[in-house]
């Protein structure tokens, strides 16, 4: 009885052959997944026109060439999604934030602006003339145009337009392809420094892609990283237009005016910021594992132990040992500068 029932449910080779198993479907169009290879041909496709076409808008429109390139990044990223017939929502994962999870992304702002800014001031004290001159043409820009709209445009575009791009096409491409999450975050990493066209900025905006595309691993959600994007450049604009003629002029005395400013900044000033900044550091370990404790309870949705069981001395030490050896390194650069201060009085 069983094999007579058996023979009938047999199905032919006829029936077979025009299938594909189940959950192995092509998809629309018969394409492949993107994988890391096309989403690379596609940043170095769109680097191509930005610095043929985008450059020169700039160069002659100013702000209004940089919003041009700006949305020219969002829609050859939406263009690319829209022919290749990718899903949309996969591509730009977005959901509705939770509160403790835009805690952590802010966390994780912090720790990361911290770390950037101690990295970018040792880049100006060993090269002033680059990061100094790059600084004052891109202020100088900023200034051209009513603050609200320099903020619209520097804060809040760069975060959906450039993210649309790196967290999502291009790290949606990466991950159908590296495995290894750090080994991704790595490379968008990389590929974020690379963006920016800057031998002076590569080494921070390379560590903001990373931290941005790590947040994006962790959460599967643009919006946290979209809002890390917006927490940085709005806080870099106002640095750059408030701080650095509040810290000449209430740092270098009258008796230091006639001086070169690039020999007194790197002579004198410079030490004494970033031993500061190395002292605001020593809180970075804590900050970085603060915050991704806080995505992680997010995602959860649960209760959990701010330290593993068991592991609790582990990640106490790691913790520990790096903040204070930053402390440390951070209190003789300070020292060091505040001498330097003094010399010149």
């Amino acid at each position: 009885m069983i094999q007579t029932e058996a023979k009938q449910n047999k199905i032919s080779y006829e029936e077979l052959k025009n299938t594909a198993p189940v959950g192995m479907e092509p998809r629309r169009g018969g394409r492949k997944p993107l994988n890391l290879g096309k989403v690379l041909l596609f940043f170095l496709a769109v680097m191509a026109v930005f610095l043929v076409f985008g450059s020169l808008v700039q160069y002659y429109l100013g702000m209004a060439g940089v919003v041009i390139t700006e949305l020219m990044f969002l829609a050859a990223s939406l263009l690319f999604v829209y022919f290749r017939k990718e899903d949309f929502k996969k591509v730009f994962p977005l959901q509705m934030p939770s509160i403790l999870a835009l805690g952590g992304t802010m966390v994780l702002w912090l720790g990361s602006f911290l770390s950037v800014t101690v990295v970018n001031l040792i880049l100006a004290y060993f090269f002033p003339a680059g990061v100094y001159g790059e600084s004052g043409a891109t202020t100088a820009v900023i200034q051209s145009i009513p603050w609200a709209v320099s903020f619209l445009i520097v804060a809040v575009l760069p975060a959906v337009c450039e993210e649309a791009l790196h967290r999502g096409v291009i790290q949606y491409g990466a991950q159908n392809s590296i495995r290894s999450p750090w080994l991704l975050v790595l490379l968008m990493g990389v590929l974020f420094g690379c963006f920016h066209l800057s031998l002076w900025k590569f080494l921070p905006t390379a560590m903001l892609g990373a931290m941005m595309s790590y947040i994006l691993l962790k959460t599967e959600n643009m919006i946290y990283s979209c809002f890390f994007h917006f927490l940085h450049n709005g806080m870099q604009m106002l640095m750059l237009l408030a701080v650095p003629g509040l810290l000449i002029q209430s740092v270098i005395p009258a008796s230091a005016a006639g001086k070169d400013l690039f020999d007194v900044s790197a002579a004198r000033i410079l030490p004494l910021s970033i031993g500061l900044y190395l002292c605001l550091a020593a809180l970075v370990p804590f900050l970085l594992y603060l915050g991704n404790w806080m995505l992680q309870r997010a995602r959860a949705g649960k209760r959990m132990a701010f330290f593993p069981a068991g592991k609790e001395k582990k990640y106490f030490w790691s913790i520990l040992i790096p903040t204070f050896l930053l402390l440390l390194a951070g209190t003789l650069v300070l020292l060091s500068g505040v001498r330097g201060i003094m010399e010149l009085y």
